[in-house]
C-alpha cells in the first residue's frame, strides 16, 4: 500500500462491505455503508511549529497568529512582530514559573502573566518589569504584595454589599472609616482606643438617631424612636436647665416606637440630652 507523493492528493482507506478501496482525494467514499466522506486537497510541508486548522477549502496554518514553539513548549497566538501576544506556559519568568503572559509587539517584559500557582502579576511592559500582584495567601485568603486602591477619588477601599453599589465598609481618602447601610454592624474584637486629644466620638442626631435632646413639659418627655429596643440602654441628663430640676429616669420603653424620660418634679421644665446604647 504505497504513500501519495503528489502534494495535492492523498489515497483514501474506507472499509466497504467488499473489503478496502483505495480513492483518489476529492471524491465522497462510503464509509460503514452509509457516512460519505470528502478530504481536500493537503499541503506537502508545514511551517515548523504550525498548528493545523480546517481552511476554507483545506488544511491551513497561520504561523502569525497562531504557533507552537516545539523548544520553549510555548503555545503562542497573535504571533506577529508588533502585536499583542498572549503566550501560554511560556517557561520561566524572572523567578516565576509562568502559565500565560501577554506581550505587546516586541516588548521585553510582559503587561500580564499567571504562574503556575495561580499568582497574577501586571507590570507596565517595555523594558520594566512586572511590579502588582494578587494572589491565594491560603484557604479563603486573597493576598496583594503590593497595595490596593479604588479609583474613586473619594473612596481608597470598599467592600460592595449589593447590585445598587452601596457598601458595607468603606474607607475615604481621608482615612475615614464607614460602615454603610444603616443595621451594617462592625465588630471590634478588642479595644477601641481615642489617642490624639481633641478627638472623640461623634453620633448623628435626627430622627430615629441614637443621641438627641428632648425638653420636658410638666417633668415628663416621650421621645418618637424605631430605633429603641427592648435591650436599649437609655441615658438621660439635663443639658439646659429649667423650672425646678429633679431626678431624670427613663420611666417607659416602647420597643421600635418610643421611650419616655421622666423627671421626679413635674415643674422640672429642662432641655435634656439623651444617649441610647445596645449590649453587644
Amino acid at each position: 500500500m504505497p504513500w501519495p507523493t503528489s502534494s495535492s492528493s492523498i489515497y483514501l482507506l474506507t472499509a466497504s462491505s467488499g473489503g478496502v478501496d483505495f480513492e483518489d482525494h476529492n471524491a465522497r467514499h462510503e464509509i460503514g455503508g452509509a457516512d460519505l466522506l470528502t478530504i481536500g486537497s493537503i499541503p506537502s510541508a508545514f511551517t515548523a511549529g504550525s498548528v493545523i486548522f480546517a481552511g476554507a477549502t483545506a488544511l491551513a496554518e497561520n504561523n502569525a497568529n497562531f504557533k507552537w514553539d516545539n523548544a520553549g513548549s510555548i503555545l503562542v497566538l497573535d504571533g506577529a512582530a508588533g502585536n499583542t501576544q498572549i503566550k501560554f506556559n511560556p517557561a520561566t519568568y524572572t523567578g516565576a514559573n509562568v502559565a500565560l503572559q501577554v506581550i505587546v509587539g516586541a516588548e521585553a517584559n510582559p503587561r500580564f502573566y499567571v504562574n503556575q500557582a495561580g499568582t497574577l502579576v501586571w507590570g507596565a511592559g517595555g523594558a520594566t518589569l512586572v511590579d502588582t500582584n494578587l494572589y491565594r495567601q491560603g484557604a479563603n485568603i486573597l493576598r496583594t504584595s503590593d497595595r490596593l486602591e479604588s479609583a474613586i477619588i473619594t473612596q481608597q477601599l470598599g467592600l460592595l454589599y449589593d447590585a445598587t453599589n452601596k457598601c458595607t465598609f468603606t474607607v475615604d481618602a481621608s482615612g475615614n472609616i464607614l460602615v454603610t447601610p444603616s443595621g451594617g454592624l462592625w465588630a471590634v474584637a478588642g479595644n477601641i482606643s481615642l489617642s490624639v486629644i481633641g478627638n472623640g466620638l461623634k453620633i448623628k442626631e435626627g430622627a430615629n438617631a441614637r443621641m438627641g435632646v428632648a425638653t420636658l413639659v410638666g417633668g415628663v418627655v416621650t421621645v418618637a424612636n424605631t430605633s429603641v429596643t427592648a435591650n436599649t440602654r437609655i441615658f438621660a441628663f439635663h443639658q439646659t436647665l429649667g423650672g425646678t430640676i429633679g431626678v431624670l429616669y427613663v420611666s417607659a420603653v416602647v420597643a421600635a416606637t418610643s421611650f419616655t424620660i421622666t423627671s421626679s418634679n413635674i415643674l422640672d421644665t429642662s432641655i435634656i440630652s439623651w444617649l441610647c446604647i445596645e449590649p453587644a
